[in-house]
Protein backbone atom coordinates (compact mmCIF):
# COMPACT_ATOMS: atom_id res chain seq x y z
CA UNK A 1 0.00 0.00 0.00
CA UNK A 2 1.29 3.47 -0.85
CA UNK A 3 2.40 5.53 2.14
CA UNK A 4 0.00 8.41 1.45
CA UNK A 5 -2.91 6.00 1.10
CA UNK A 6 -1.91 4.44 4.41
CA UNK A 7 -1.65 7.89 6.03
CA UNK A 8 -5.06 8.84 4.70
CA UNK A 9 -6.65 5.69 6.09
CA UNK A 10 -5.00 6.37 9.48
CA UNK A 11 -6.39 9.93 9.54
CA UNK A 12 -9.88 8.71 8.63
CA UNK A 13 -9.89 6.18 11.46
CA UNK A 14 -8.22 8.65 13.86
CA UNK A 15 -10.82 11.32 13.12
CA UNK A 16 -13.61 8.85 13.75
CA UNK A 17 -12.04 7.80 17.06
CA UNK A 18 -11.40 11.29 18.48
CA UNK A 19 -14.78 12.69 17.46
CA UNK A 20 -16.98 9.86 18.59
CA UNK A 21 -17.14 6.70 20.57
CA UNK A 22 -17.97 5.85 24.18
CA UNK A 23 -14.86 7.38 25.75
CA UNK A 24 -15.22 10.72 23.98
CA UNK A 25 -18.93 10.84 24.76
CA UNK A 26 -18.27 10.08 28.45
CA UNK A 27 -15.48 12.64 28.65
CA UNK A 28 -17.69 15.29 27.04
CA UNK A 29 -20.54 14.62 29.49
CA UNK A 30 -18.13 14.60 32.44
CA UNK A 31 -16.75 17.97 31.40
CA UNK A 32 -20.20 19.32 30.59
CA UNK A 33 -21.50 18.82 34.16
CA UNK A 34 -18.76 21.05 35.56
CA UNK A 35 -15.80 18.77 36.11
CA UNK A 36 -12.46 20.01 34.83
CA UNK A 37 -10.52 17.70 32.47
CA UNK A 38 -6.72 18.06 32.40
CA UNK A 39 -4.92 18.60 29.08
CA UNK A 40 -2.89 15.44 29.42
CA UNK A 41 -6.13 13.45 29.18
CA UNK A 42 -6.83 14.86 25.73
CA UNK A 43 -3.27 14.23 24.61
CA UNK A 44 -3.46 10.66 25.90
CA UNK A 45 -6.72 10.04 24.05
CA UNK A 46 -5.23 11.52 20.87
CA UNK A 47 -2.12 9.29 21.12
CA UNK A 48 -4.09 6.14 21.89
CA UNK A 49 -6.47 6.96 19.04
CA UNK A 50 -3.55 7.42 16.64
CA UNK A 51 -2.12 4.04 17.58
CA UNK A 52 -5.49 2.34 17.22
CA UNK A 53 -6.16 4.13 13.91
CA UNK A 54 -2.85 2.78 12.55
CA UNK A 55 -3.90 -0.73 13.52
CA UNK A 56 -7.31 -0.32 11.87
CA UNK A 57 -5.71 0.97 8.64
CA UNK A 58 -3.38 -2.06 8.56
CA UNK A 59 -6.29 -4.41 9.31
CA UNK A 60 -8.28 -3.02 6.36
CA UNK A 61 -5.50 -3.81 3.91
CA UNK A 62 -4.84 -7.18 5.53
CA UNK A 63 -8.48 -8.22 5.06
CA UNK A 64 -8.42 -7.04 1.43
CA UNK A 65 -5.28 -9.11 0.79
CA UNK A 66 -6.81 -12.25 2.32
CA UNK A 67 -10.01 -11.78 0.32
CA UNK A 68 -7.97 -11.39 -2.90
CA UNK A 69 -5.99 -14.55 -2.18
CA UNK A 70 -9.18 -16.52 -1.52
CA UNK A 71 -10.72 -15.34 -4.80
CA UNK A 72 -7.53 -16.19 -6.68
CA UNK A 73 -7.44 -19.73 -5.25
CA UNK A 74 -11.10 -20.24 -6.18
CA UNK A 75 -10.39 -19.11 -9.74
CA UNK A 76 -7.39 -21.40 -10.02
CA UNK A 77 -9.37 -24.35 -8.71
CA UNK A 78 -12.15 -23.66 -11.23
CA UNK A 79 -9.70 -23.86 -14.15
CA UNK A 80 -7.49 -26.61 -12.80
CA UNK A 81 -7.29 -29.96 -14.57
CA UNK A 82 -9.31 -32.75 -12.93
CA UNK A 83 -7.31 -34.97 -10.62
CA UNK A 84 -5.78 -38.04 -12.18
CA UNK A 85 -7.63 -41.15 -11.15
CA UNK A 86 -5.44 -43.93 -9.91
CA UNK A 87 -5.63 -47.63 -10.67
CA UNK A 88 -7.06 -47.20 -14.17
CA UNK A 89 -6.28 -50.13 -16.44
CA UNK A 90 -5.26 -49.15 -19.93
CA UNK A 91 -4.90 -52.00 -22.38
CA UNK A 92 -1.56 -52.09 -24.17
CA UNK A 93 -1.49 -50.48 -27.59
CA UNK A 94 -1.14 -52.91 -30.47
CA UNK A 95 2.21 -52.65 -32.20
CA UNK A 96 2.24 -50.41 -35.24
CA UNK A 97 2.21 -52.31 -38.47
CA UNK A 98 5.05 -51.40 -40.78
CA UNK A 99 3.92 -49.37 -43.74
CA UNK A 100 3.59 -51.50 -46.83
CA UNK A 101 5.50 -50.28 -49.87
CA UNK A 102 3.35 -48.84 -52.65
CA UNK A 103 4.22 -47.87 -56.16
CA UNK A 104 4.05 -44.24 -57.18
CA UNK A 105 4.11 -44.59 -60.95
CA UNK A 106 3.30 -41.38 -62.74
CA UNK A 107 2.86 -40.53 -66.37
CA UNK A 108 5.65 -38.27 -67.58
CA UNK A 109 3.55 -37.07 -70.49
CA UNK A 110 3.55 -37.57 -74.23
CA UNK A 111 6.52 -36.53 -76.38
CA UNK A 112 5.92 -35.57 -80.00
CA UNK A 113 9.21 -35.78 -81.83
CA UNK A 114 10.23 -36.06 -85.43
CA UNK A 115 8.27 -39.00 -86.84
CA UNK A 116 7.41 -40.53 -83.45
CA UNK A 117 4.96 -40.09 -80.57
CA UNK A 118 5.89 -41.71 -77.24
CA UNK A 119 4.39 -41.83 -73.77
CA UNK A 120 6.56 -42.16 -70.63
CA UNK A 121 6.16 -43.49 -67.09
CA UNK A 122 8.32 -43.40 -63.96
CA UNK A 123 8.07 -44.70 -60.40
CA UNK A 124 8.63 -41.49 -58.42
CA UNK A 125 9.92 -41.93 -54.82
CA UNK A 126 7.86 -40.53 -51.94
CA UNK A 127 10.07 -38.95 -49.24
CA UNK A 128 9.93 -40.94 -46.00
CA UNK A 129 7.81 -43.77 -47.40
CA UNK A 130 8.81 -47.17 -48.80
CA UNK A 131 8.18 -47.58 -52.50
CA UNK A 132 7.46 -50.73 -54.47
CA UNK A 133 8.16 -51.56 -58.09
CA UNK A 134 5.55 -51.72 -60.79
CA UNK A 135 6.56 -55.07 -62.31
CA UNK A 136 5.78 -56.48 -65.73
CA UNK A 137 4.22 -53.29 -67.04
CA UNK A 138 2.33 -53.46 -70.31
CA UNK A 139 0.63 -50.65 -72.20
CA UNK A 140 -2.79 -50.97 -73.80
CA UNK A 141 -3.49 -48.34 -76.46
CA UNK A 142 -6.92 -47.77 -77.98
CA UNK A 143 -7.41 -45.54 -81.05
CA UNK A 144 -10.77 -44.09 -82.13
CA UNK A 145 -11.64 -41.67 -84.90
CA UNK A 146 -12.35 -38.29 -83.32
CA UNK A 147 -14.98 -37.41 -85.92
CA UNK A 148 -17.19 -40.47 -85.33
CA UNK A 149 -15.87 -42.12 -82.16
CA UNK A 150 -15.53 -45.36 -84.10
CA UNK A 151 -12.82 -47.69 -82.84
CA UNK A 152 -10.01 -47.92 -85.32
CA UNK A 153 -7.49 -50.10 -83.49
CA UNK A 154 -6.57 -51.50 -80.10
CA UNK A 155 -3.09 -52.88 -79.47
CA UNK A 156 -1.95 -54.71 -76.37
CA UNK A 157 0.78 -54.44 -75.49
CA UNK A 158 2.35 -51.45 -77.20
CA UNK A 159 6.06 -51.62 -77.83
CA UNK A 160 8.45 -50.13 -75.32
CA UNK A 161 11.16 -48.02 -76.87
CA UNK A 162 14.50 -49.79 -77.47
CA UNK A 163 13.05 -53.05 -76.15
CA UNK A 164 11.30 -55.86 -77.99
CA UNK A 165 9.88 -57.35 -74.83
CA UNK A 166 6.24 -56.80 -74.00
CA UNK A 167 6.83 -56.40 -70.25
CA UNK A 168 9.17 -54.01 -68.44
CA UNK A 169 9.50 -53.05 -64.75
CA UNK A 170 8.62 -49.42 -64.09
CA UNK A 171 11.18 -48.14 -61.61
CA UNK A 172 12.96 -44.85 -61.05
CA UNK A 173 14.35 -45.05 -64.58
CA UNK A 174 11.79 -43.64 -67.05
CA UNK A 175 10.30 -46.05 -69.58
CA UNK A 176 8.80 -44.84 -72.86
CA UNK A 177 6.43 -46.64 -75.18
CA UNK A 178 5.43 -45.88 -78.77
CA UNK A 179 1.96 -44.53 -79.48
CA UNK A 180 2.74 -43.96 -83.16
CA UNK A 181 5.74 -44.05 -85.50
CA UNK A 182 6.01 -42.65 -89.02
CA UNK A 183 7.55 -44.86 -91.73
CA UNK A 184 8.96 -42.96 -94.67
CA UNK A 185 9.15 -46.13 -96.78
CA UNK A 186 5.40 -46.22 -97.21
CA UNK A 187 4.53 -42.75 -95.79
CA UNK A 188 2.32 -44.17 -93.06
CA UNK A 189 1.85 -43.71 -89.35
CA UNK A 190 1.84 -47.04 -87.51
CA UNK A 191 1.17 -48.39 -84.02
CA UNK A 192 3.95 -50.74 -82.89
CA UNK A 193 3.26 -54.01 -81.13
CA UNK A 194 5.79 -55.52 -78.73
CA UNK A 195 6.19 -59.29 -78.93
CA UNK A 196 7.82 -61.60 -76.42
CA UNK A 197 10.18 -64.07 -78.15
CA UNK A 198 9.42 -62.24 -81.34
CA UNK A 199 12.48 -63.65 -83.08
CA UNK A 200 10.82 -67.10 -83.04
CA UNK A 201 7.67 -65.77 -84.67
CA UNK A 202 7.69 -66.15 -88.46
CA UNK A 203 5.56 -62.99 -88.82
CA UNK A 204 7.69 -60.93 -86.42
CA UNK A 205 9.20 -58.70 -89.12
CA UNK A 206 5.77 -57.68 -90.37
CA UNK A 207 4.11 -57.29 -87.01
CA UNK A 208 6.95 -55.42 -85.30
CA UNK A 209 6.70 -52.79 -88.02
CA UNK A 210 3.24 -52.15 -86.73
CA UNK A 211 -0.28 -51.60 -87.91
CA UNK A 212 -1.19 -48.59 -90.02
CA UNK A 213 -3.04 -45.66 -88.45
CA UNK A 214 -5.09 -43.15 -90.42
CA UNK A 215 -3.77 -39.66 -91.11
CA UNK A 216 -6.44 -38.01 -88.98
CA UNK A 217 -7.30 -36.93 -85.45
CA UNK A 218 -7.60 -39.89 -83.12
CA UNK A 219 -8.97 -40.25 -79.62
CA UNK A 220 -6.28 -42.25 -77.80
CA UNK A 221 -6.70 -44.03 -74.47
CA UNK A 222 -3.45 -45.42 -72.99
CA UNK A 223 -3.68 -47.68 -69.93
CA UNK A 224 -0.65 -48.99 -68.04
CA UNK A 225 -1.23 -52.48 -66.62
CA UNK A 226 1.09 -54.48 -64.35
CA UNK A 227 1.03 -57.85 -62.66
CA UNK A 228 -1.19 -58.43 -59.65
CA UNK A 229 -4.01 -56.32 -61.11
CA UNK A 230 -1.95 -53.15 -60.86
CA UNK A 231 -3.13 -50.43 -63.20
CA UNK A 232 -3.06 -46.67 -63.61
CA UNK A 233 -5.88 -44.38 -64.52
CA UNK A 234 -6.11 -44.21 -68.33
CA UNK A 235 -4.35 -41.35 -70.09
CA UNK A 236 -6.59 -39.81 -72.73
CA UNK A 237 -5.78 -37.34 -75.45
CA UNK A 238 -6.27 -36.30 -79.05
CA UNK A 239 -3.50 -37.44 -81.37
CA UNK A 240 -3.50 -35.64 -84.71
CA UNK A 241 -1.42 -37.48 -87.33
CA UNK A 242 -0.53 -35.53 -90.44
CA UNK A 243 1.38 -35.91 -93.67
CA UNK A 244 5.15 -36.05 -93.71
CA UNK A 245 5.51 -37.34 -90.15
CA UNK A 246 3.92 -34.28 -88.49
CA UNK A 247 1.86 -34.92 -85.37
CA UNK A 248 0.40 -33.17 -82.31
CA UNK A 249 -1.02 -34.26 -78.98
CA UNK A 250 -3.61 -32.60 -76.74
CA UNK A 251 -4.31 -34.08 -73.31
CA UNK A 252 -8.03 -34.30 -72.51
CA UNK A 253 -9.89 -34.71 -69.23
CA UNK A 254 -9.12 -37.94 -67.47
Amino acid sequence: MDFFQFLWRVLVHWGALVTGGIFIAGLTIYQGVGHPVPHWAYWTIAGVALFWASFLAWRDEYRKSKEFEANLRALQMAHAAPPIQQNIYLPPRPPLKPEQPKHNVQCLGVKVEDQSVTIGFQNVPIPGRPIADFPNARLRAEYRLETTGEEWLTIFPARWISDNQNKVPIGMTPQWAFLATYYETDSKWKALISLENASNDFSWNDRIQGIALPTASLLVTATLIGEGNLSLEPIRGILALGEGGKASWILTDQ
